[in-house]
Formats: C-alpha cells, sequence, structure tokens
C-alpha cells in the first residue's frame, strides 16, 4: 500500500483486495493464490475442475488480510532505491 501512496499515479479506489479478479477477459490475482488463479483460467475455457480443484476446501481472506505493507526498513529501503531513478 506504500507503493500506492508513493506513486501518484496510482489510484487507490481502484484497488480490490481479493485474490483473484475477473474484468472481462483480464484475470489477475496475488501470487499466493496461484491455485485460484489457474482454476479460474481452466473454468474460463470451459474446464470442470470440481469445488477442491488442487487443495483440501478454498480458504476465505478479509479484505484486511489481503492488504500488504512494508515494514518501516523495508519501506525506507523502497524510497532509497527510488532516487537512483528519480
Amino acid at each position: 500500500m506504500q507503493m500506492a501512496d508513493t506513486f501518484h499515479f496510482v489510484e487507490k479506489e481502484n484497488f480490490l483486495h481479493q485474490g483473484i479478479v475477473e474484468d472481462g477477459n483480464v484475470i489477475t490475482g496475488i501470487g499466493m493464490f496461484f491455485r485460484e488463479f489457474a482454476e479460474t483460467v481452466l473454468r474460463r475455457f470451459g474446464y470442470d475442475v470440481g469445488t477442491r480443484f488442487m487443495r483440501d476446501s478454498p480458504t476465505e481472506y478479509t479484505e484486511d488480510e489481503l492488504t500488504f505493507y512494508w515494514s518501516e526498513d523495508e519501506y525506507r529501503e523502497f524510497l532509497e532505491e527510488l532516487k537512483a531513478y528519480s
């Protein structure tokens, strides 16, 4: 989330704190949701993958759990590295 504060072109109101998001023909997801991503793509192509694709049962996450922040040290390190591109 700190990157969204740093780069003014990032529109925070457009963030969807979800594992997988489908918008038209675009499917995107957070890296830890690789199974759900594969499942979504396979379903899009018409494959029946059942209800427990590659896992015992889907895990539900809250919006807060899918909002990621760097530690203060990590964020400062990022800002220092960013200076090289200014």
